[in-house]
């Protein structure tokens, strides 16, 4: 469900504009169900979600406040006077752009659904609310702010998709030339920062930015903590103990396994051990005492010295893998 605050000329423009603002979306159908009043169908929810993330949208320098559609909700229980929207907040102090300030500054337009600080290249800092606006109350271009210690600070709202307005009332709907109200002298403050006029439309925008709390300035302050050794390597390493006299360290106690293969290793290196040859000497012939007998004779075994000996080749267990000269 949607209304408008102009006159829509027919369904028929507003569902072409809409389609193309909206990147056509699947299904999309309106019914008028009142004036300035629509109701909008959709086929897929993903597109109702993301339109809705939108809300509210400007068109023809008017808002487009969206709710969403309950079957138990009759039409005249929904409040279309009030608009969720994003309201800058400039002007404040350094120490006072945080999240909690934007909180209490937003509330004097409305409740306050988020409250965020964001930072621009060209102007720096600023404060962000999420409020819901009442569309019939005045717009405040601003409100002073202080304390015993800081002072009065006059601090800035920017609103973002503004539609339409007038400066002199500062009611959404109705342009200067076209306000009602007769404003009483001495009720609106005159002075140039605080008059109303474009210039209370948000041209500056920016990225959101993390504030960092006390806790997380305690732990950037905090000396770093030495790593922990596991407790296991620590009672083997406390249960080796190395002799002066000899060039290995002994164990009294703990796991040996590591030790034991280190010892063998270093003995291996001082007196290598020459291996038992695979085929011993043809002309010792086989004995009792050798290690295995002796070399197989070859019947395929080439005597002639002028021809020279056949390349060996090994087998692989790869498919299709040719065979590798050794």
């Amino acid at each position: 469900m949607t209304r408008t605050q102009y006159q829509i000329p027919s369904t028929i423009s507003l569902l072409n504009a809409l389609s193309g603002i909206w990147c056509n979306p699947k299904g999309f159908r309106l019914e008028e169900r009142d004036p300035k009043t629509f109701q909008f169908f959709f086929d897929e929810e993903a597109d109702v979600d993301r339109i809705l993330r939108g809300n509210p949208w400007l068109f023809r320098n008017s808002w487009l406040n969206l709710r969403k559609w309950k079957r138990d909700l009759r039409l005249e229980e929904i409040d279309f006077g009030v608009v969720e929207t994003r309201v800058q907040i400039w002007g404040l102090p350094p120490h006072c752009r945080t999240s909690k300030m934007g909180e209490k500054i937003g509330a004097c337009l409305g409740p306050v659904k988020e409250a965020e600080v964001y930072e621009n290249k060209e102007r720096g800092q600023f404060v962000k609310v999420l409020v819901e606006l009442n569309t019939t109350k005045p717009l405040l271009p601003g409100i002073p702010v202080g304390s015993k210690k800081d002072g009065i600070t006059w601090v800035d709202f920017r609103y973002e998709k503004l539609p339409q307005f007038c400066y002199k009332c500062g009611e959404i709907g109705h342009e200067e030339d076209m306000c009602k109200h007769e404003v009483e002298q001495g009720s609106v403050d005159e002075s140039p920062e605080h008059e109303l006029g474009p210039w209370i439309r948000a041209t500056h925008f920016g990225r959101k930015i993390g504030m960092r709390t006390k806790e997380s300035n305690q732990n950037t302050n905090a000396k770093p903590k030495k790593p922990s050794f596991p407790r296991e390597l620590t009672d083997m390493l406390a249960s080796l103990s190395v002799d002066k006299g000899d060039t290995y360290s002994s164990v009294k106690s703990g796991p040996t396994q590591i030790i034991d293969k280190a010892v063998e290793s270093i003995e291996a290196n001082k007196n290598p051990i020459t291996p038992t040859p695979l085929f011993p000497d043809e002309s010792k012939g086989h004995t009792e005492d050798s290690a295995f007998p002796s070399k197989p004779p070859n019947n395929n075994e080439n005597t002639d010295p002028n021809i020279p000996p056949l390349p060996l080749s090994r087998v692989t267990n790869t498919i299709d893998s040719p065979s590798t000269e050794t």
